[in-house]
């Protein structure tokens, strides 16, 4: 969309009868003049201001509905429509209302998709990256049972609860690996700059009274590593790697599948991939279904929400299956990576036509189970991690102490 936002300059007189300057965006001087009556403001003028600044303002990069800012939009707009609000004056008010220009916008195009005709679900996919797949599959069930204001609001429940398990997640294993690296970064700086004057002392002392401590030597030992050729090459080679998985990763899915594997088989953190996903799913599933999306649709846009290439290919055999009429059930029961208890309420479901009843019922069993898994993989991974950053810690004393005895008492 070729939508221009443009900035205007105007002057109002506000309810306390001041007379207020300043600038706002809008598509045009009537979106302007709405936003200013919206403030309780008397429109005396409005005049068109761009600059070269401006015009840059309408460019943008990714994203511009981070998960925050998306899920207070689409909260405020179920708050909005559940007033009794039309919803082309919820899209109108809403877009007045923000800030940022990449936002402003997006929601003015929002706007003005649905006063000429559009449904908001189809507006809403014109902007990909900002509106994810079950946003709009969500939305469109809405559209299609007249309960979008609850829908809207259910969503934003769900992306919430996913945005909490997975900072939960990543907190759980972030903190302990910062400690570690922490401790690594402190050790090689003490070794770069404290343990030269070490050897240089030892050094001067040439009859061989001091002899320089074991725990000192091996820090000497690996900064003479650091800056021979092979440590050299050892650090090109460690940077070469890790920029080969990164692009590996973007471009190939036969290595993302791989990687993903690899991980599904790490003792502990496995599981709680294996077990996030299947919140996705679940939780996911029964959203789309609980509003009437059909089987075939709920399930080919959950395979666009979870980025696991594993799940990916069970829910891609699940929606053939339901296609080709063998069943919903079969690609989950057949699978390794899907818990025996949710195998068993999917086959409960599809026998009982209750699907995403148990799914709803899934969803909330495997949050509560996630909640305590974190709390134990967290308790198990920071003592052990702990440990390695107090052995760092307590070598680097050692090797700073004991060259220091080793010289006192030979002098």
């Amino acid at each position: 969309m070729a939508l221009v936002m443009k900035n205007f300059k105007y002057t109002a007189v506000n309810e306390k009868g001041k007379t207020v300057k300043g600038s706002a965006q809008g598509t045009n001087k009537t979106m302007v003049e709405r936003f200013l009556e919206m403030q309780n403001m008397s429109v005396v003028s409005v005049e068109e201001h761009n600059t070269l600044l401006t015009r840059m303002q309408n460019f943008s990069v990714g994203a511009a509905f981070k998960p925050q800012i998306l899920s207070f939009y689409l909260k405020q707009l179920g708050a909005l429509l559940g007033a009794g609000q039309k919803l082309i004056d919820c899209l109108e008010m809403l877009a007045a209302q923000q800030k940022g220009a990449a936002v402003k916008r997006i929601c003015f195009i929002l706007y003005q998709e649905v006063y000429n005709g559009s449904k908001l679900s189809k507006a809403f996919e014109l902007f990909p990256e900002d509106f994810p797949p079950v946003v709009v599959a969500m939305t469109e069930a809405g559209e299609a049972t007249g309960e979008l204001s609850d829908v809207l609001l259910r969503t934003v429940e769900y992306m919430d609860k996913q945005r909490k398990l997975n900072g939960s997640i990543k907190k759980a294993i972030r903190k302990p690996m910062l400690y570690l690296i922490g401790s690594l970064v402190v050790a090689v700086f003490m070794t770069l700059t404290v343990f030269p004057q070490f050897m240089a002392l030892f050094e001067g002392m040439g009859d061989g009274s001091a002899k320089m401590p074991i725990f000192t030597q091996i820090f000497i030992e690996f900064l003479a590593f650091l800056k021979s050729p092979w440590g050299w090459g050892t650090g090109i080679l460690i940077v070469v790697l890790v920029v080969l998985y990164i692009l590996f990763n973007k471009i190939s899915p036969k290595f993302r599948r791989t990687k993903t594997l690899l991980f599904l088989k790490v003792p502990g953190f496995g599981k709680l991939i294996q077990m996030n996903q299947q919140i996705i799913v679940s939780a996911t599933l029964a959203q789309l279904m609980g509003r009437g999306v059909n089987a075939s649709d709920a399930l080919e846009v959950t395979q666009k929400v979870t980025t696991n290439p594993i799940f990916q290919e069970l829910l891609a055999e699940a929606h053939t299956n339901v296609v080709q009429g063998k069943g919903f059930a079969k690609a989950f029961s057949d699978s390794e990576y899907i818990d025996p208890i949710m195998k068993r309420m999917i086959e409960t479901g599809e026998k009982t036509s209750q699907i995403p009843q148990l799914l709803a019922s899934l969803d909330g069993y495997f949050n509560e189970v996630a909640d305590v898994k974190v709390a134990q993989i967290t308790k198990t991974i920071q003592p052990v991690v702990m440990l390695f950053v107090y052995a760092i810690v307590m070598c680097l004393l050692m090797a700073i102490m004991l060259p220091q005895l080793t010289l006192a008492t030979s002098v």
